[in-house]
């Protein structure tokens, strides 16, 4: 057998091999898509103020102090290009107690950061009498914030205080 010449093929078959790139670069392009998740956690005593309703003589609400309580703020960042299912975010006191920071699952969308605070009000796993000791407990106990995702993998963070 000879060959004289380039068989081109038909434009049909043109299509099918263009269709067939195309797929298979979706195909490893959307296996690429992954969530990055990073995570900052803060501790700081703020006051706890109560309003009762009252109004003071320049007519603005009047807000009574009820002492300082402790505030962990816990932001969660997803860098990755797809959104990421959060199931838990916990932190282990004296690695004897786990505390839960959601009740239910999250979504943080691609390129967001999310925000969670506990500031006592409904509970609080450093939260004692003795307030200005919690952050030295944070500190001294190196405590972290635990957050997992749907698909298993779990990241951790050192709370940051604040005096």
């Amino acid at each position: 057998m000879i060959l004289t010449g380039i068989e081109w093929g038909s434009v049909a078959d043109w299509f099918a091999a263009f269709g067939t790139i195309g797929a298979v670069w979706i195909a490893v392009y959307l296996r690429k898509k992954k969530s990055i998740i990073e995570i900052q956690a803060y501790a700081k005593i703020i006051p706890h103020m109560i309003s009762w309703g009252e109004i003071d003589k320049n007519g603005e609400e009047f807000y009574e102090n009820h002492g300082d309580k402790l505030e962990i703020q816990i932001f969660i960042s997803n860098l990755g290009n797809t959104d990421a299912l959060v199931t838990e975010i916990s932190t282990h006191v004296l690695e004897k107690h786990k505390y839960n920071f959601i009740d239910k699952p999250m979504i943080v969308q691609s390129g967001s950061v999310s925000e969670i605070s506990s500031d006592g009000t409904y509970g609080n796993p450093f939260e004692t009498p003795f307030r200005k000791y919690n952050l030295e407990f944070i500190k001294n106990n190196n405590s972290q914030i635990i957050v997992k995702t749907h698909n298993g993998k779990t990241y951790k963070s050192k709370i940051i205080t604040s005096a």
